[in-house]
């Protein structure tokens, strides 16, 4: 029986950092997810941290004088495994052309077309379920090293050892770090490193979080959006 397949879609992104500064162009191969047979998925639901839990940890953290710092997992939802229904993705036949030059071994399997039909065992990005299965895995993960999900919002983590504790809030692959002790995030850091390879961290004053720069001294947090309002300001 012939499966469903969806189409893969490569996009091109400028990424800039909370003060408007130029990062890089990223490049990214998606799934075509608006493809999918929506009735197969009950939930594809997946939380991200609220704002008001952000400003509330940062105001605790600036007033206990905590270390804080940035965590980006790369690639995260590809550590994630692709349950449930078997999906099939396109591969349009420039990408299976570049993927020949890389592997010849695939050839017998690029169609008349020139497409190269593969199955998907990761959560890779555009897929419908994606974001669920990698919130599962990586509150999972959190949750077997010690932390403990908030009751309220699901998406911030406590630890406590030693006396000492250290909380996370999640927005997707972008973690906000604030412990009472540095030790504490370090090991963090490495554990989050065996487990998922591509970890960047930052712990300068100058860090930037979904979209916002925030700096945290003299017993304040300041945020500021700055590159979002330029670019309402600018739209408008």
């Amino acid at each position: 029986q012939l499966k469903r397949t969806i189409r893969s879609l490569m996009f091109l992104k400028t990424k800039y950092d909370g003060l408007g500064r130029f990062e890089k162009i990223k490049a990214r191969l998606v799934a075509n997810g608006a493809q999918q047979d929506r009735k197969l998925y009950t939930d594809t639901s997946s939380p991200t941290v609220a704002l008001q839990s952000v400003f509330t940890c940062l105001a605790i953290a600036a007033k206990e004088g905590r270390h804080i710092s940035t965590v980006d997992i790369g690639g995260a939802y590809l550590n994630a495994e692709m349950t449930g229904e078997e999906v099939i993705m396109e591969l349009e036949p420039m990408l299976a052309t570049i993927m020949k030059k890389l592997d010849p071994s695939i050839q017998p399997f690029i169609d008349e077309r020139g497409r190269l039909l593969v199955r998907l065992d990761k959560a890779l990005y555009g897929c419908v379920q994606s974001a669920r299965l990698w919130y599962n895995t990586i509150r999972a993960y959190l949750e077997s090293i010690g932390f403990v999900a908030n009751t309220v919002d699901q998406c911030v983590f406590n630890r406590t050892a030693n006396g000492n504790q250290c909380t996370v809030t999640l927005h997707v692959d972008d973690l906000l770090v604030m412990s009472q002790d540095k030790s504490d995030t370090v090991w963090l850091v490495e554990q989050l490193k065996k487990q998922y390879g591509e970890v960047k961290y930052c712990d300068d004053s100058d860090m930037s979080y979904i979209g916002m720069h925030v700096s945290v001294a003299d017993g304040k947090a300041v945020i500021s959006m700055k590159a979002y309002l330029d670019g309402v300001l600018e739209e408008a």
